[in-house]
């Protein structure tokens, strides 16, 4: 699926922009293409902006060596940003299942060259404050059932996300080589708003139909504040869902039930009466993550517990996410004109 309809309120600020320079009657008061355009060619422009400083090197004594395996590192990236086919996806143009598996394969083989994190989860952190998250998302005041909704596992992971400066505070993996760089990172902190804000709306109510039927928002909580594989590929991936949906023209509102509707039915998976092995979550528990599109392209959920997200979104961890996000979305979205539960 091709996205036709982009994010009305980014397309209108954009239009609203380029009539200085294109004049108002190139901006028709309903055709968004020019501001999709824009847009779609800003992502393009921001991947390329990256910094040679993403990947190791640099280090004495072997300085020289470890500095021309940078060099190789960002030159790799650089030549794969320009293959035409991504580019393409990159500006909304074609299909993610046009892009060769070979670029697919390159793009993760790069990860490991790329200076990140070493964990997922930093355990001599601990309980950490909800406080500075539910103030991000703008949530002044947070009932007992949110803060149990993401307490624990769920709060580090959200920690981690919206304030990697704080959370991997103190570790050598925040380090960047090359000098002091300033750092992107829009995406993951949009989501940890939009997924609060979504929380806080889930958990408004105290009430349940029966305490043994579990409702929408203890269903999501079992499935992404554990410590199984599930865990890891939906916090990998779920940024850059939302972000696809909300490119696709669905507002943070819609964006996080379709994301929710997702999680519940790896939830309803989990736990069908039939399935011996409820305490083991196997990869094909979300759907399209192991489907025969994905695996198509490249991509192959066992590769998401390869790695972590970087701490800037230019590094090709967040690239391989977004692509395997669009994967996700394209199918998703294609289930959805068609009707068939997501």
């Amino acid at each position: 699926m091709i996205y036709e309809k982009y994010s009305l309120d980014k397309a209108e600020t954009e239009a609203e922009k380029m009539t200085n320079l294109v004049g108002k009657d190139k901006v028709l008061a309903n055709d968004y293409q020019i501001a999709h355009e824009v847009i779609q060619g800003e992502l393009l422009d921001s991947y390329l902006s990256f910094d040679k400083s993403f990947f190791h090197g640099g280090y004495k004594p072997m300085a020289v060596e470890t500095e021309r395996q940078r060099e190789e590192g960002a030159k790799k990236y650089k030549d794969i940003l320009h293959n035409d086919k991504l580019q393409q996806v990159l500006s909304g143009k074609i299909s993610v299942t046009e892009i060769p598996s070979e670029i697919i394969e390159e793009i993760h083989e790069l990860i490991s060259q790329e200076k990140r994190p070493s964990t997922i989860m930093a355990k001599h952190q601990g309980l950490i404050s909800q406080e500075p998250l539910l103030a991000a998302a703008g949530i002044e005041k947070s009932s007992n059932r949110l803060q149990n909704h993401i307490a624990s596992r769920a709060t580090n992971h959200l920690y981690r996300l919206l304030l990697p400066e704080i959370y991997y505070a103190g570790s050598s993996d925040l380090k960047a080589d090359g000098g002091d760089i300033k750092r992107k990172n829009t995406v993951c902190p949009s989501f940890v708003k939009d997924y609060l804000q979504y929380a806080a709306k889930i958990t408004d109510s105290d009430k349940q139909e029966a305490w043994y039927i579990p409702d929408e928002a203890e269903k999501i909580k079992d499935v992404i504040g554990g410590e199984n594989y599930g865990v890891k590929m939906f916090w990998t991936l779920a940024p850059y869902i939302n972000d696809e949906l909300k490119r696709g023209g669905l507002t943070s509102e819609m964006s996080m039930a379709e994301i929710g509707r997702w999680v519940c039915d790896a939830w309803d998976k989990q736990n069908l009466p039939k399935r011996t092995n409820t305490m083991t979550w196997e990869t094909d528990l979300f759907k399209y993550i192991d489907s025969s599109q994905t695996n198509k392209v490249g991509f192959h959920p066992y590769k998401l517990h390869d790695y972590v997200l970087g701490f800037d979104e230019r590094m090709p961890s967040h690239l391989y996410s977004r692509l395997y996000a669009k994967s996700i979305v394209e199918q998703m979205m294609t289930d959805k004109k068609s009707d068939k539960p997501i």
